[in-house]
Formats: C-alpha cells, structure tokens, sequence
C-alpha cells in the first residue's frame, strides 16, 4: 500500500511539472498570443473588432462615421443614454449580450456583441482605450 501512494504523488509531481515547462517552452517560441497594444486608426481599429472579436462596431469622429452591423436608432439611443446619465463610457449587460459605448476627445465608439465573460470583454475594452489613446481627430 505505501509503495502505491508514492507512485501517486510521483505521478501528480510529473503532470504538473510536464504542464509548467510546456507552458514555459510555448511562452519562449512566442505561441501564447498575446495582444499588442498600439494606436490604431479608427478603420483599422473597427475592421480588427469585427474579424477578431465577431462584434458590431460603430464609431464617429468628426464627419468620419465608420458603422457596420449596427443601426442608427441604437446608436442615437445610447448617446442619448449618455447624456442624460452625463457619463463618458457605459456597459449594459445582459446575459451574454455586451453593449459598450465611450466618448471622449471627440470620438465616439458604439460596440455591441456577444462575450462569454466580462474577461473576454476586459481584452476588447483594453485594446479599445489603448488605440483611441493615439488617435487624433
């Protein structure tokens, strides 16, 4: 019985180390994806939401008005939310429903899709406040 109990510890020890160093051999070769966060124009910004993310993208900037998936009775319907709250962002969720919204620096960006987790949106939310971070109107 206790030669058994050791081949069970032995056994734990080698799957958890097998896992550490597969996980530290992917991070070397660079097979973890990992986002790049950087300015990004506003075209390129909502063309990367929708192939990566599956969402529905609208953003305004000035006269420059990118929309795609997304109407325009939504789009007047939470900025009219906004200002009646006085808030730059908003998030409405609703099971995995996920409606986001920002303004600021006269830019306005309407996203709208499905996530898992508000991890998953965590990445999109990042990735959007670090792109609008460099763009100029």
């Amino acid at each position: 019985m206790v030669g058994i109990s050791w081949q069970i510890i032995l056994a734990v020890i080698g799957v958890v180390a097998g896992f550490v160093i597969t996980d530290k051999i992917l991070n070397m070769k660079g097979y973890r994806g990992r986002e790049i966060l950087r300015p990004m124009e506003l075209e390129e910004l909502c063309s990367h939401l929708m192939t990566k993310y599956l969402v529905s993208v609208a953003a305004i900037a000035g006269d420059k008005k990118i929309v795609e998936g997304v109407d325009d009775y939504e789009i007047d319907e939470i900025r009219t939310l906004m200002r009646s709250m006085g808030s730059e962002e908003i998030l409405l969720v609703s099971g995995s429903d996920y409606r986001y919204a920002m303004r600021g620096n006269g830019i306005f960006i309407y996203i709208k899709g499905k996530f898992v987790s508000l991890e998953d949106f965590a990445k999109v939310w990042k990735l959007v406040k670090s792109s609008i971070a460099g763009v100029g109107v």
